[in-house]
């Protein structure tokens, strides 16, 4: 609805302008401290991850352009994190990502190393926050061409991408 797409401005916005993040999250404190706004914890968390998500884009756009036949004319269009399951591995689940750009599809997997800057805490799925500051490359699990494509589907809940 309207605040998913606010949301994805929103985010988009502070990915181009990265000076004014501080200023948008400052108002975001403000309007909890100062006003008695509610700002959910929860959205606020999806907020700093849809950032660190959008700014690993452009890393592996990037990325792609050198390593996955990706020409200067196209861009991603579509970056999703998905579990997929994998013929390796013993048919395992796997934390990957779908990458639709306006010239083929990609999946991609993150890098499976956790950097040292981790906490003890954190959960063993990979997070977008750990490629702020030196982003790692992906691993390209496939790459399609859209002729390729039979069919999409669009799964909800539990259902899984195969």
């Amino acid at each position: 609805g309207l605040k998913d797409q606010a949301h994805h401005v929103l985010v988009r916005l502070l990915g181009c302008c990265p000076k004014r993040s501080y200023d948008v999250l400052e108002a975001f404190n403000a309007a909890e401290v100062f006003e008695a706004q509610t700002v959910r914890p929860c959205y606020m968390t999806e907020l700093l991850h849809d950032m660190s998500l959008d700014k690993y884009v452009a890393h592996v756009e990037d990325f792609l352009r050198k390593h996955g036949g990706l020409t200067h004319e196209h861009h991603i269009s579509h970056f999703e994190m998905v579990d997929m399951l994998t013929l390796r591995n013993n048919n395992n689940i796997i934390q990957a990502i779908f990458c639709a750009t306006t010239q083929r599809m990609y999946m991609l997997a993150p890098s499976e190393e956790r950097p040292a800057y981790t906490s003890s805490e954190a959960l063993g799925r990979w997070e977008p926050s750990w490629e702020n500051r030196h982003p790692r490359n992906p691993t390209i699990l496939w790459q399609r061409e859209y002729k390729d494509v039979a069919r999409v589907y669009r799964c909800y809940g539990t259902q899984l991408m195969a």
